[in-house]
């Protein structure tokens, strides 16, 4: 079955059409449907909320279509510096494909939202997930300090601050990782 925008330029036949391919395209052609879709939502609307959702920021079994994909959002990066809602779509896009674009763009946008909380939350799940971009070691207490370091440096909110070393502690545990336990528990007592 076609399916087809009758207006190219009305969103939610586009995002209408990509909820489609994404869950019942089944073969090359579906993919490439789903691709000139994507890529046009990208293209003509980088601030809109849908670009940073996950069927827009990969597509499954096409890597040409991935590579445009993040060619589109480094040119938007160049194109639209401050403008807030690409930046945060931009942070989604590059969160697991570099994690150092993705630093920088946290670290924008908590500068420019310095009483939002999810920016340094976001950084602190970022070198959980990714490690500490810039830093190569196996250590895992250097590791554990420069992210306490980093998500420090752009936390604002007081309570938050004052919470960080054990919430990244907390963190920590739970995924089993003994040494920057020890190291976050030592900064939450020295800070009280």
């Amino acid at each position: 079955m076609l399916f087809r925008s009758k207006k190219p330029e009305d969103l939610e036949s586009r995002l209408a059409l990509i909820g489609y391919y994404s869950w019942k395209g089944r073969n090359v052609v579906d993919r490439i449907r789903l691709r000139g879709h994507v890529l046009w939502m990208i293209e003509k609307h980088p601030d809109h909320p849908a670009t940073g959702e996950p069927d827009l920021r990969d597509l499954p079994d096409d890597p040409e279509g991935n590579v445009q994909i993040l060619s589109l959002w480094t040119g938007h990066l160049q194109a639209y510096p401050d403008d807030l809602d690409v930046l945060k779509n931009a942070e989604r896009v590059f969160f697991g494909k570099d994690p150092a674009i993705a630093e920088g763009l946290l670290r924008h946008l908590a500068k420019d939202e310095p009483g939002n909380r999810e920016w340094p939350a976001e950084l602190g799940r970022l070198y959980k997930m990714f490690g500490v971009p810039g830093i190569e070691t196996n250590d895992s207490a250097v590791k554990a300090l420069e992210s306490y370091k980093r998500v420090l440096e752009v936390t604002q909110d007081r309570i938050a601050r004052e919470v960080l070393a054990g919430d990244m502690s907390d963190a920590a545990f739970k995924i089993g990782d003994r040494k920057s336990t020890r190291l976050n528990s030592s900064h939450v007592s020295e800070s009280r």
